[in-house]
């Protein structure tokens, strides 16, 4: 059967678009997060933006509560309202607002699985996870060597460098470079976290001495 001139015009016209929509859909970027409702610390009135990531909810934004043993980078209040304040490992596990923890090992794993993470890398040490840094970090305020932006923040987590506070000189490193994030986890010795770095896209799970002060991103209570 002969096919008119008008038929085989529509035809192709549908192969056109259905191939317009492949395209997009191949680079158009993936939403891992959703925005919910801003948490107001009831401790000291300060106000953090809040996003909802797979099944968890976390800070978008780095914990600025003053406890014992924690500072503000350089002891400079300016770097509190930016990046948080920096925190021992004791610390940390209760500096959170009600409702809010700080995330053990496992909470850490489950947002790493849910952004792509394979099973076996999410337990290794150190150095993992290519691509997934780049998801938990901020667009901004990281300093990488060739001046180049690492990080697309497409889980809205806004991961941001606030560097360390080291344990044995009281001496602040790395601001602009790396961000550290505390887990409520521990081997009985060290405690586990978590780093991003300025010039790569991986993130690094490792132990660490408790009297270091890095930054804590709380999240939120479980319902159940």
């Amino acid at each position: 059967m002969k096919i008119t001139a008008k038929p085989a015009k529509r035809f192709l016209l549908l192969r056109i678009k259905f191939l317009y929509i492949a395209i997009c859909f191949c680079f158009y970027p993936v939403v891992y997060a959703q925005l919910a409702e801003a948490l107001t610390d009831s401790r000291n009135g300060k106000t953090y933006q809040v996003v909802t990531i797979g099944s968890q909810t976390w800070m978008a934004e780095n914990l600025d509560y003053e406890t014992p043993d924690s500072w503000c980078y350089g002891n400079n209040p300016d770097y509190c309202s930016q990046y948080g304040r920096l925190y021992t490992y004791e610390a940390a596990k209760n500096a959170c607002p009600a409702g809010w923890h700080t995330p053990s090992e496992e909470e850490w794993r489950e947002l790493e699985l849910f952004l792509g993470m394979s099973e076996k890398e999410v337990y290794e040490y150190l150095y993992r996870g290519e691509d997934i840094g780049a998801k938990l970090k901020s667009r901004e305020g990281w300093i990488s060597e060739d001046g180049r932006n690492y990080g697309n923040n497409e889980s809205g987590f806004n991961g941001l460098p606030g560097g360390i506070r080291v344990f044995h000189n009281g001496n602040f490193i790395r601001l602009g470079q790396q961000g550290y994030w505390w887990s409520s986890s521990w081997d009985g010795q060290h405690g586990w976290r978590r780093s991003l770095f300025a010039d790569k896209t991986g993130i690094d799970r490792d132990l660490a001495t408790l009297a270091n002060a890095y930054s804590v991103r709380c999240v939120k209570d479980s319902e159940e």
